[in-house]
């Protein structure tokens, strides 16, 4: 219908496409000036350019989400790995801090275990395999090593053919002194380790 208004009114001939968009392009005409809204949203080249754009906004967002989620997790691992070693090279600097003090505590229970003189020489060249796993708790697991040496010392003694004292036939008491020993200074219990 508009094609015929158009050549009966303006053109003796039919007009073509070319020509349409040979005048719109000279005056400088926009599609929304000749066109609504509804026409220009329903025409199925802007529908399917606008449905590809979105496709392409949602692929790219998607792939930058994908790289960013990629890197964060390669920071965070790097990162918890960091915190993990200096955890625990906190942890070793408290407890070393923490095996500074056996010295004192082991002169501590020197006096309060009545350690003999074969009992302190012997758990004296132990201590250095003592080790901390609480630092908070170092006295505990410290007299947990001296039960555990003097245990041992008993037993080492009993195998070697030592007399560690108690000369009424019975054990001494803790780690009294028995003043009743009879083994040499060359004894292997009463020697430091080299």
């Amino acid at each position: 219908m508009m094609n015929k208004t158009i050549r009966i009114h303006c053109f003796p001939e039919p007009i073509t496409v070319a020509e349409i968009k040979a005048v719109i392009s000279e005056n400088g005409i926009k599609p929304s000036d000749l066109f609504g809204m509804s026409d220009l949203v329903s025409d199925p080249v802007v529908t399917g350019y606008v449905a590809d754009e979105k496709k392409n906004a949602s692929a790219g967002v998607f792939a930058n989400l994908k790289r960013t989620d990629k890197k964060f997790d390669e920071e965070k691992e790097a990162w918890t790995k960091r915190e993990k070693e200096l955890t625990d090279e906190n942890m070793k600097l408290k407890r070393d801090n923490a095996k500074l003090g056996v010295g004192n505590l082991f002169n501590k229970a020197i006096t309060s275990r009545k350690l003999d003189e074969k009992q302190k020489k012997y758990i004296e060249a132990r201590i250095p395999k003592f080790d901390v796993s609480d630092p908070e708790k170092i006295e505990d697991e410290f007299n947990t090593f001296l039960d555990d040496q003097i245990e041992t010392f008993k037993t080492d003694a009993s195998v070697f053919g030592v007399d560690i004292g108690g000369g009424d036939g019975g054990e001494p008491k803790g780690g009294e002194p028995s003043n009743q020993g009879n083994a040499t200074g060359d004894d292997i219990f009463t020697k430091p380790l080299d």
